[in-house]
């Protein structure tokens, strides 16, 4: 349910995902209006005047990793189409930590920026735990490279 884009790397695509259980605070509506006042915040961060919106919602309830919907936005940056993918907070994405980072890291390798609407969420302790999360697992990564590289062509010692 992802729209055709109008111009490569100015468009935002919002994500909301809804399940049986959701009270009005985690409803479409309030999804959908936060994502998009975020997005009109970015685009007037970057000087954006002129901004495509393409809204997938889809109801599902939250168990499996199964989501068509999020499945589009992730081809739609992969292939260039979108700045920009904007979600209520990170369940909206998946339910686990560990499925969330995956789902951010494989946007981001396409130098697109994921973003949460939820107010309050970057300065909660929960927005604050998962940033410290992500930089932890950064820096496992670079210091694992490191590693790698230095033993590169030299004969490892047996433990």
């Amino acid at each position: 349910m992802v729209a055709h884009h109008k111009e490569a790397r100015k468009s935002y695509a919002i994500y909301v995902r809804t399940w049986d259980d959701d009270g009005p605070e985690r409803g479409s509506d309030l999804q959908i209006s936060a994502c998009v006042m975020k997005a009109i915040a970015l685009a007037s961060e970057r000087g954006e005047a002129d901004m495509d919106v393409d809204i997938t919602q889809e109801h599902h309830p939250g168990t499996g990793p199964i989501r068509p919907g999020l499945d589009e936005v992730r081809d739609s940056v992969a292939k260039g189409k979108v700045s920009a993918v904007v979600a209520y907070d990170p369940e909206v994405l998946a339910e686990g930590l560990g499925s969330q980072i995956f789902h951010i890291a494989d946007i981001e390798s396409h130098g697109c920026g994921v973003y949460f609407a939820r107010e309050g969420f970057d300065s909660s302790l929960e927005g604050r735990f998962f940033r410290l999360v992500r930089r932890l697992l950064a820096t496992y990564r670079e210091e694992k490279k490191k590693l790698k590289s230095a033993w590169d062509g030299r004969e490892r010692p047996e433990e």
